[in-house]
């Protein structure tokens, strides 16, 4: 079994919730349903989506960044290499209750 990580899914029409997964890219593919595509909220927070969710006619799910995100996604907390790390306790009460409206802005 590979590492575990906490991350914060948002799937479309629901409310975020916090689950642990493998840190492997089928894992993550299979959440947003294909290709990854990482969109930044900070130095730290990345929004995950399926990259082909518009050509998929993906139904909207949130907007980040002023990016219309389309299709579940997940947001993950990663450090100076670029690698995914557990979400902080913080980040999860800050960003559940940010992805409950369907707007975000940068939380640096």
């Amino acid at each position: 079994m590979g590492k575990q990580v906490k991350i914060l899914v948002k799937r479309v029409g629901k409310a975020p919730e916090v689950i642990t997964i493998e840190n492997k890219i089928e894992t993550m593919q299979g959440i947003v349903g294909g290709w990854l595509e990482e969109v930044r909220v900070n130095d730290r927070m990345v929004l995950m989506c399926n990259e082909e969710g518009r050509l998929k006619n993906l139904p909207p799910n949130v907007v980040v960044q002023g990016h219309l995100i389309v299709g579940d996604c997940f947001l993950c907390r990663v450090n100076e290499a670029g690698e995914m790390v557990d979400l902080h306790d913080v980040d999860v009460e800050g960003y559940s209750f940010a992805l409950s409206s369907p707007w975000i802005r940068n939380r640096s």
